[in-house]
């Protein structure tokens, strides 16, 4: 017994899987794999027809690491270049609202055309099958469903809508005024047009459309830690896609020169209100010093007299000067101090400031901007505008530490300055009277000539700085039109659906198998049972009577049925 058993499990153990028998029985029943296949082919197709398609195009800007190159605006606009580290600031401005908008507005897209399909409607966008003129639009209520338009003949169409459920159906006139809610428009007649198609119109708002960029838009770095920035923009409509974002890139470079620009017009204007309380002053020294001279009949100073009055007009000019700094250095300060959304320092302070206060103040403006466009999404106390806070913090303590030890330094210069005036006035006072007169105008003019003569330079520098500001990015990729989809993916689709319909056929022949009672060879008895097998009778190859008269053997001898019979009554005998 225990030997018989031993047989058994080896026999057992040493089955393998009949390769040659498994792909007969999948073969049999061929029609499951193919109906199975086709099934899964019929489903995927119906996907395919009814999922939109979504196709994609990118863009690519590179940034510009560069500085002014005059001086003077330096510290105005140090914050120019566009380093790695502030690249994902680049990326939410890219992303902001505000500049989204914007790139929406740029791009006029107003009315949404659709022709109406059997199963689903197609967007014709650029194309416009009718123009529409807009006579009142109230964008903050206004009809936002679609309306369908079929054209009736060459005088009139007909507009079908819904309201609270409800369907209108009208015939208006072309070019007559057309009314449905607060939108009030005229249709001009269509030059060509399909007469028996239904198209579809709707009207668009920048913030309607917005939900529909954002959700397409990303950014990508191509390069870890480097200046370039690939934009992508997916869509249902590859044109649309492509327009929108060469839109995008166009819009963030003209805010980027906006913002460099912003801070050379503030020099430009705190120099001109300078130059206007100095205007004055020139024009009043002036007369005042020719009507003396008139008077006195002096038209000059003499020699020891004119060295006097160009030292002393050399340094109250580098004190007036040294005075509309520390002007700067307090507007620069107050500007600090009441949290503006942009600092700059107002004119260049010749050597009196630390460089660093440049830095100090283009960090300062960056993330002034990142703290802008993160309260567009977060809450004032939110854990990111917090953190951004004491960071903005920080730099501010820096700076405000800088600025009152540039404050320190120039009143320095200038009690050095009163202090060499003092000794100059007292060489003046020995002078005669005419003189000493003569020279005390002569100073006044000069002094105010030269200070704004010094403002006038300076003015005229940073109006060719502005008019030369340049973007700090570059479009090195415009976004082009790619009419290849990339959702759905049709062919992995198919080939998923494919290998599912084999998989499904196969389960189904395997599951029928295993639930069939019948046994069909000898090898299935073999593999449940320890019963040895004597032999196999085949099926009668006839009908068989009532009596069962015929499955004798006597009356077919040779048959294979008998033979069978023969065998078995052979290996009985055997084990009797």
């Amino acid at each position: 017994m225990k030997t018989e058993t031993e047989n058994v499990q080896l026999r057992t153990s040493n089955r393998e899987v009949d390769y040659r028998k498994l792909i007969g029985i999948l073969l049999s029943r061929w029609y499951l794999l193919v109906g199975s296949v086709l099934a899964g082919l019929l489903i995927a197709y119906v996907y395919l027809w009814f999922t939109p398609k979504t196709y994609a195009t990118s863009g690519v800007l590179k940034f510009v690491e560069k500085n002014a190159e005059i001086s003077d605006l330096v510290t105005v606009i140090s914050s120019a270049g566009h380093s790695p580290a502030n690249l994902q600031s680049e990326k939410f401005i890219i992303q902001s609202r505000d500049l989204l908008l914007s790139a929406i507005r740029r791009l006029d897209y107003n009315i949404s055309y659709y022709i109406s399909g059997r199963v689903k409607d197609f967007e014709l966008y650029p194309q416009q099958p009718f123009e529409i003129s807009v006579l009142k639009f109230d964008s903050l209520d206004y009809y936002q469903d679609v309306i369908a338009f079929k054209s009736i003949g060459k005088q009139t169409f007909e507009l079908t809508w819904n309201v609270s459920g409800n369907k209108n159906q009208k015939t208006f006139s072309y070019n007559m005024p057309v009314a449905i809610g607060n939108v009030h428009f005229t249709v001009s007649p269509p030059r060509t047009i399909n007469p028996d198609a239904i198209y579809l119109f709707r009207f668009n708002t920048p913030e309607v459309l917005l939900n529909r960029v954002i959700g397409g838009l990303s950014t990508i770095e191509p390069v870890k830690n480097s200046n370039i920035l690939r934009i992508q923009q997916t869509d249902s409509n590859p044109k649309f896609a492509a327009d929108v974002l060469n839109a995008i890139m166009n819009e963030y470079l003209e805010y980027d020169k906006n913002q460099k620009t912003k801070s050379a017009t503030q020099m430009i204007s705190f120099i001109n209100e300078q130059q206007a309380n100095l205007s004055s002053a020139v024009r009043s020294s002036e007369n005042s010093l020719e009507r003396f001279k008139k008077k006195s009949g002096v038209m000059d100073v003499n020699a020891s007299a004119n060295v006097a009055l160009t030292k002393v007009s050399d340094l109250e000019s580098q004190r007036s000067i040294l005075k509309i700094q520390l002007i700067a250095i307090h507007q620069l300060k107050k500007q600090i101090a009441t949290d503006a959304d942009n600092v700059s320092l107002n004119l260049n302070l010749e050597g009196n400031v630390d460089p660093l206060l440049g830095t100090l103040i283009g960090s300062l403006n960056s993330l002034l901007r990142d703290k802008n466009i993160l309260l567009k999404t977060y809450n004032s106390t939110a854990e990111p505008v917090d953190q951004i806070n004491q960071q903005i913090e920080q730099v501010k303590n820096a700076a405000l530490q800088n600025i009152n030890a540039s404050y320190q330094r120039i009143k320095k210069n200038i009690n050095y300055l009163e202090g060499m005036l003092a000794d100059m006035n007292q060489q003046v006072a020995a002078l005669p009277a005419t003189q000493k007169n003569m020279i005390s105008l002569h100073r006044d003019f000069e002094i105010n000539e030269k200070v704004y003569s010094f403002l006038s330079e300076k003015k005229l520098e940073a109006q060719i700085n502005s008019s030369a500001i340049l973007p700090g990015a570059s479009v090195i990729e415009q976004a082009q039109v790619n009419n290849t989809p990339v959702s759905p993916n049709e062919n992995k689709i198919y080939r998923s659906a494919i290998i599912f319909g084999l998989l499904a056929g196969i389960s189904t022949i395997v599951l029928i198998r295993v639930l069939n009672p019948y046994i069909y060879d000898k090898a299935s008895v073999e593999s449940v049972t320890t019963v040895p097998i004597i032999g196999v009778m085949t099926k009668f190859p006839e009908k068989i009577d009532e009596d069962n008269s015929q499955i004798f053997a006597s009356s077919k001898p040779r048959s294979i049925f008998a033979e069978s019979v023969r065998a078995i009554r052979t290996n009985l005998s055997f084990l009797a």
